[in-house]
Formats: structure tokens, C-alpha cells, sequence
């Protein structure tokens, strides 16, 4: 996708992964409705179009790598190290990407590197970059686009976390809080790291997008800057990469929908991307890609990528980059 939000998803049922590039979409839409907060991308800022997809299996033994415009897989599945599970993976551009493994309480971090072709060259250990804790189903990951700070969310000792892990040590935070609500939707912008926080009252639920600066002391996660309260339907959000904007994820009673906000006052902005859907589900997850610009959807058991629309299967999967 290049400038512009196309509808790629067909009616499904079933919970929702997607993931784009939010700096990159929507701009299009100026020529037919006027845009009220700060553009979503530099003019200068080229597209980087990946050829490839990286997955985590369910069962988190092994990674696969897979040809967005065949839906071949390229080479081999790659091991996970022995005595560890892959949880997350992301991009870490030019054909590479952060890998997070787990085992014994402890999170280590690899180096994944494609050939040119797809081809998995080599799966390094990042020396001097790991994270006590728990990781589960419920930890997230995003890598800045520096390459040195590792976000994650980890569990433990009846607490959250969300830790920058770094082989710089003065990189290296973490921000924690007793609170029973759930951290995801990791995003960077510069120093700024974004998530949603849910919280649960009354037995109603309350999703806000926060921030913190990755350069402030370790602390309270209470002390992060609320930016939005999302609204209802809305499950996940990120921030665009120049920090202007959010954009959100939000399923309603008959369609999926990216909304856009200012980061600023919270206003609305504009809809991105609308898609009709049948049947139940929601958006589990939003995740951008800091390196390439197609907006492409986990479905429950495929993946969507728009421009020209491709159909992966995905059902085994339980994380993907590209």
C-alpha cells in the first residue's frame, strides 16, 4: 500500500491481528476530506516494501519465513534455541529481525537474517540483552527503529512490566505497576513509547493510550502520559513515528475500521480504512511495522496483504513481521 487506505479484508469471523505502517496511510484521502491535525508522514519519507513474512509457530519451536506473493515458505523452519519458545518477532529492517525466546523465567533476544532470497542466513543471540520474568501470551514487543532498545511487556512477582532491554545499559528502563490490567500495543516514535493500557471497573473496561519517555528514570507506569481514551469497539491503537497522530482499531456492530486522532487533543481526524464483517471478533492487536508501508491483516487463520490483495495461510501462526 503506497498513500492510501484500500479495503483488502473479506468478510470473516474470528479474532483479528493487523498490522500496518500508520505514517502511510490515509494521506490520499486529502484530495476528498480535509485533514485536521499533522500530516501522518514526511513527503520525503520512502516506502519500503517488504517481500517477505516472518512467523512465530503456535507451538513456538520453530520460525518460518514465507514469500508474501507466493505463500511459499523459503527454506526451513529455524529452530528455537534449546530449553526456549519463540514469543514475538519484529522487524529490524534490511532483511532482519528481533526474535524473542523464552524459557526458566528469563527472555533472550536473537538476531534473525535473511539472504536477499528469503533464505534464513543465521539466528544470533544479541550478546548482553535479556529480561528476567514471565512471558505469555500476553507480553508484546516492539523494536525502535535505531535498532538498540527492545521494548517488552513481562509478568512477575504479581506485577507489569514494560522493560527496554538494551545492550547499552544506560538505554535500559522499566516501568512497573500492580494493577491487574493488560499492557499491549507497543509502539515507538523517537524516544516515545506508546501502548494501550486495559483496565477493568465495575465491570466495564477502559482502554487509553499512554506514553512514556524511554530516556526518564525507571518508575511507576502510572506516571505515563494519558494522550486517549479509546473508544468503544477500539482494542488496540499505535502512534504514528513522527508522534502526531493515533490510529485506532476498532471493531463495530458490522465493519472494521482504522479511525484516526490527533495525538494532541485527542480529536478525530479522519477514517482510514473501513471493511464490512460478518460475525463476531475484534482487533486482539495493532501493530506498525517502522520499516515498510503494506498494511496487512492476521485473520484467523490467514494473512491479507493489500495491493495486489494476497492470501497467506496463517492459521499456525501466533506472530508475524515483516
Amino acid at each position: 500500500m503506497k498513500e492510501g487506505v484500500i479495503p483488502v479484508i473479506a468478510a470473516v469471523a474470528g479474532a483479528l491481528v493487523v498490522a500496518g505502517v500508520v505514517d502511510a496511510i490515509g494521506s490520499r484521502q486529502g484530495d476528498t476530506e480535509e485533514k485536521t491535525a499533522e500530516p501522518v508522514a514526511e513527503a520525503t519519507q520512502k516506502e519500503r516494501r517488504s517481500k517477505f513474512v516472518a512467523a512465530v509457530r503456535g507451538t513456538g519451536d520453530a520460525l518460518v519465513v514465507r514469500d508474501i506473493e507466493t505463500g511459499e515458505d523459503i527454506g526451513v523452519d529455524v529452530g528455537a534455541p534449546r530449553g526456549r519458545r519463540f514469543h514475538q518477532v519484529a522487524t529490524a529492517g534490511d532483511g532482519s529481525y528481533v526474535v524473542s525466546a523464552y524459557g526458566e523465567g528469563q527472555i533472550s533476544f536473537h538476531d534473525l537474517v535473511l539472504s536477499k532470497d528469503g533464505l534464513p542466513k543465521d539466528l544470533t543471540q544479541i550478546p548482553g540483552v535479556t529480561l528476567r520474568g514471565v512471558s505469555n501470551g500476553g507480553s508484546d514487543m516492539a523494536v525502535n527503529v535505531d535498532g538498540h532498545r527492545i521494548a517488552y511487556v513481562t509478568y512477575g512477582g504479581g506485577t507489569s512490566q514494560i522493560e527496554i532491554a538494551s545492550a547499552r545499559p544506560a538505554d535500559r528502563r522499566k516501568w512497573t505497576t500492580a494493577s491487574k490490567g493488560r499492557i499491549s500495543s507497543l509502539s515507538w516514535a523517537g524516544d516515545i513509547l506508546s501502548f494501550v493500557w486495559t483496565t477493568t471497573r465495575n465491570g466495564a473496561e477502559r482502554r487509553q493510550v499512554r506514553t512514556l519517555n524511554a530516556t526518564a528514570p525507571n518508575g511507576s507506569l502510572g506516571a505515563s502520559r494519558p494522550l486517549l481514551t479509546l473508544p468503544e469497539g477500539a482494542f488496540a491503537a499505535v502512534l504514528s513515528k513522527n508522534g502526531g497522530t493515533i490510529v485506532a482499531g476498532v471493531r463495530g456492530p458490522a465493519a472494521l475500521t482504522f479511525h484516526e486522532f490527533s495525538a494532541r487533543d485527542g480529536r478525530p481526524v479522519q477514517s482510514l480504512w473501513k471493511q464490512p464483517l460478518d460475525g463476531s471478533g475484534d482487533f486482539p492487536g495493532l501493530g506498525r511495522d517502522s520499516f515498510s508501508a503494506p498494511l496487512m491483516s492476521r485473520l484467523i487463520d490467514e494473512l491479507v496483504r493489500d495491493t495486489p490483495v494476497r492470501v497467506l495461510p496463517a492459521k499456525e501462526f501466533t506472530d508475524v513481521a515483516w
